[in-house]
């Protein structure tokens, strides 16, 4: 099963990940907060592949970059 993932943290070694409200727990090797990653499981719940999804993640941040941006600006006024 393949499922999209974003690190919410990473403690220690660990990646703290979230897809929708169930948590995973991944090795946080060359991951970093706020990444999405897309990871393939399996039926056991066993990690089988990981793929930095970057240029999503860069979408994602500028699209909340331009939110809070935007609710700064209303507020000025």
């Amino acid at each position: 099963m393949e499922i999209k993932l974003s690190v919410d943290r990473i403690e220690g070694d660990i990646a703290i990940c979230y897809d929708g409200d169930k948590k995973y727990e991944l090795p946080a090797h060359r991951l970093y907060e706020g990444l999405i990653v897309s990871a393939t499981i399996d039926g056991n719940g066993n990690l089988l592949s990981l793929t930095p999804l970057y240029e999503e993640t860069k979408k994602q941040k500028q699209a909340l970059f331009e939110r809070t941006r935007a609710l700064f600006n209303r507020s000025k006024k």
